[in-house]
Formats: structure tokens, C-alpha cells, sequence
């Protein structure tokens, strides 16, 4: 289960990277000290679609029951341990 949560993080930044590659490419240039950060956020025109966004949220939500479920299950078994 380990292996399998660690890597559920791993694929949704390759995923979001594969599909951004520019946005990457600038992130990289920020981290690499060659770029400024910009300091303003503007919203994107046309914004996210609120089914989008629902959807997002529950894929979120579930993996985090999923990660919260695994902790109790780690402190659980080291307080028995113990």
C-alpha cells in the first residue's frame, strides 16, 4: 500500500508535466534562479468549469481518506507495538 500511495503522487506530476510542458520549463527557470517569480496572479479567461472542479475535489478527498487511513493503520500498529 505504501508503494502504491508514493506512487499515485509521482504519476499525477508526470501527468500534469507531460500535459504543461512550458509551464514546467518556467518553474524549473524560477527554482534555477535565471527567472524572476512573477509577482501578480491573474485568473484565466475562461476559468475552470465548476464540474471540473467537483470532480478534482473528490479525487482529492478520496486519496486523502486513503492517505489518512494507511497513517491510522501505521499509528495504530506502533502504539500496539510499543
Amino acid at each position: 500500500m505504501h508503494s502504491f500511495l508514493e506512487s499515485l503522487s509521482l504519476m499525477a506530476l508526470s501527468i500534469i508535466a507531460c500535459l504543461h510542458p512550458d509551464q514546467v520549463r518556467a518553474l524549473a527557470e524560477v527554482i534555477m534562479r535565471r527567472r524572476a517569480l512573477p509577482r501578480g496572479l491573474t485568473p484565466r479567461d475562461p476559468g475552470v468549469a465548476p464540474g471540473y472542479l467537483k470532480g478534482v475535489l473528490a479525487v482529492v478527498s478520496f486519496l486523502g481518506a486513503l492517505y489518512a487511513e494507511e497513517f491510522w493503520r501505521c499509528a495504530h500498529h506502533a502504539r500496539r507495538s510499543s
